[in-house]
């Protein structure tokens, strides 16, 4: 975006030298007078009329790029243009990244470990240390994310009445989740502190897709553990058409 700036104010100042250099020749005769850095090399040789009307075209011309410039960038880019509503539902969309991350640590996954055995693990177990990272998470992104939605469903206006009165319901409902989520977390409960989260995400999903009926959602990418083959390639058994024992790295058939 800048080189292109750049490109079409160098043309401007070029198209401005040629045409104040045109000028002083036909006032005074002579070009030893002219004080600028255009020359008659640079701004060419063919007759004044002539140049002045080049002049005007390749001003026209970074006119109209400098406009098709920004108003392409307003139909490819419209984080740019678009409108507040639309970028507080990308401010909460992002959001289910984090919540998203947090439920699989609190979900049990088949994840290697440091030799490449796979087995179940889980990163929070609900100890005192795991509940302070569950808190921070609920501190950092969740109630953030309530005020946000409470905040964009006072100001939206849905096609749909029902829809819009649901909408204004799911807020005051992540309020019931992160107080239920804040017991879990004094209890150090880490199954009920998965069953909130589970209806964090249910109702921002919900809100989401209430949203969804006149502002753009960009779907979430989907996370899946990586296979044998592709962890460990030719390493792996599956490369070779067969499968790991569980628990090992010997392959069977």
């Amino acid at each position: 975006m800048i080189n292109i700036l750049l490109s079409i104010i160098t043309i401007a100042v070029f198209v401005k030298k040629c045409e104040s250099f045109s000028v002083m020749n036909r006032l005074s005769g002579r070009v030893d007078t002219f004080q600028y850095s255009a020359s008659p090399a640079q701004c060419g040789s063919s007759p004044l009329s002539q140049r002045s009307a080049e002049a005007k075209s390749v001003r026209n011309i970074a006119s109209g790029a400098f406009l098709a410039y920004f108003v392409g960038v307003k139909s490819a880019n419209a984080g740019l243009f678009q409108s507040a509503e639309q970028d507080a539902v990308d401010e909460i969309a992002k959001l289910r990244l984090p919540v998203r991350d947090l439920l699989l640590q609190l979900s049990p996954q088949m994840l290697p470990n440091a030799v490449g055995v796979f087995s179940e693990t889980q990163v929070l177990k609900g100890s005192k240390e795991d509940s302070n990272v569950v808190a921070s998470y609920s501190e950092t992104y969740i109630k953030p994310l309530q005020q946000k939605m409470k905040k964009l469903a006072t100001v939206i206006k849905l096609d749909d009445a029902k829809s819009q009165e649901r909408l204004e319901i799911l807020p005051g409902l992540m309020i019931g989740h992160i107080y239920e989520l804040a017991q879990a977390i004094t209890d150090q409960k880490v199954t009920d502190q998965k069953r909130e989260v589970e209806e964090v995400v249910e109702t921002l999903n919900e809100y989401l897709s209430l949203v969804s009926s006149k502002y753009k959602v960009d779907p979430l990418a989907s996370v899946r553990p990586l296979s044998d083959a592709e962890l460990f390639g030719p390493l792996g058994c599956e490369f070779w058409g067969k499968k790991r024992v569980k628990g090992s790295n010997q392959c069977t058939d």
